[in-house]
């Protein structure tokens, strides 16, 4: 404001706040260093200039480059339900780049509404405050048997299912000393990968800590997959082809099967995620292979698989396809064509030894 009030434009509140900066400049005082207050006029009776003033925010910060404060429930003062009127104009102001809200944190509208913007602003990283203040997360279950007898030093369940992932890479890297990658995913991957997903079904936990732990594990496999580098034990002649359906971009559970199979001596052809047919298809001809897996985790993409499925079967019509992922089971797989279902990574590979058994047998009687 100047002399003559509050102006009711937007524009001249604008060059009233460049005139400050001017002054300021004069003394040595950087942009960076001041805070505007482009005031708030009350909508009970200068309902025409509220709106203005969320202009003149967002142009004093983008032309002068400046922090902003405005006492955001000056606008509600003289009517009925003020939170539910403050709340709203608080998001408006922080939309336009508000900086420091003066405002009763007493109020819960004006907090869920603070709460809310840091989140869809990404201010909120991986919305870790939103989920501690709105959660009704319980604390996780113990480990299973087998995790139990680790030391509480050395739980790699625990760091999956909390996503500390720089000390889940650590302590792989010393698991592998001792155990494994076989025995390092049963005791304690596919546990906690159970016990996230059970948690994230029943609401006690929601969908960033959900891939929180889902990049935790893929931390984790990298580890497991640089031990592994130098060793050739996998037998050229069982060829796999995994992928996820096209649409599909969740990974984690055909990695636990590719790991699975890779241990078991398989050679695992990962095409990745969101394949497509067509893909899928010429990777089967250059490859020659003739056992596919398919993952989906997405009701969603099911008819993709469904689609995937009879181009494979009209393409190569001895194909074997063994499918699996959360939104599957045996009666489903079976509807959409496909020969095998896989309700884990264990079945993935008894699927897979009892195929190439009946391919030696066929070779052995020829």
């Amino acid at each position: 404001m100047d002399d003559q009030g509050i102006p009711s434009k937007s524009g001249e509140r604008l060059k009233i706040a460049s005139n400050i900066v001017d002054k300021a400049a004069a003394y040595g005082i950087k942009p960076k260093n001041i805070i505007i207050d482009c005031l708030t006029l009350t909508a009970s009776a200068q309902q025409k200039d509220v709106f203005e003033t969320l202009i003149a925010i967002r142009e004093v910060k983008e032309k002068l480059g400046v922090k902003t404060c405005l006492g955001v429930s000056n606008v509600s003062y003289g009517l009925p339900n003020r939170d539910t009127l403050t709340s709203a104009f608080l998001v408006s102001a922080l939309t336009m780049g508000l900086d420091a809200p003066i405002m009763n944190t007493a109020s819960e509208k004006s907090m869920d509404a603070i709460r809310s913007f840091r989140v869809l602003r990404g201010i909120d990283k991986d919305s870790r405050e939103y989920l501690n203040h709105y959660s009704s997360m319980k604390p996780m279950e113990s480990a299973s048997s087998i995790v139990e007898t680790a030391s509480k030093e050395a739980n790699l369940y625990d760091h999956i299912v909390k996503a500390k992932k720089n000390e889940a890479v650590h302590l792989t890297g010393k698991l592998l000393e001792t155990m494994s990658a076989l025995d390092i995913i049963n005791a304690y991957i596919s546990p906690a990968l159970d016990l996230v997903g059970k948690k994230y079904e029943t609401g006690d936990i929601f969908l960033p800590q959900l891939l929180n732990s889902a990049e935790t594990v893929q931390k984790v496999f990298e580890v497991i997959k640089n031990s592994r580098s130098n060793e050739s034990s996998s037998d050229m002649d069982k060829k796999i082809i995994l992928a996820t359906v096209e649409g599909d971009v969740h990974d984690i559970g055909k990695n636990i099967v590719k790991m699975l199979l890779e241990n078991y001596g398989f050679y695992v052809i990962d095409l990745g995620k969101n394949v497509s047919p067509d893909v899928i298809v010429n990777r089967v001809k250059s490859e020659n292979v003739r056992l596919i897996g398919l993952s989906a985790l997405m009701t969603t993409t099911v008819f993709n698989m469904k689609k995937t499925i009879e181009i494979l079967k009209n393409e190569f019509p001895d194909i074997t396809i063994m499918v699996g992922g959360a939104v599957l089971n045996d009666e489903y797989a079976k509807d959409i064509g496909s020969n095998h279902y896989g309700k884990d990574a264990l079945e993935a590979v008894s699927i897979a030894k009892r195929h190439f058994s009946k391919q030696e047998s066929k070779k052995s009687e020829v």
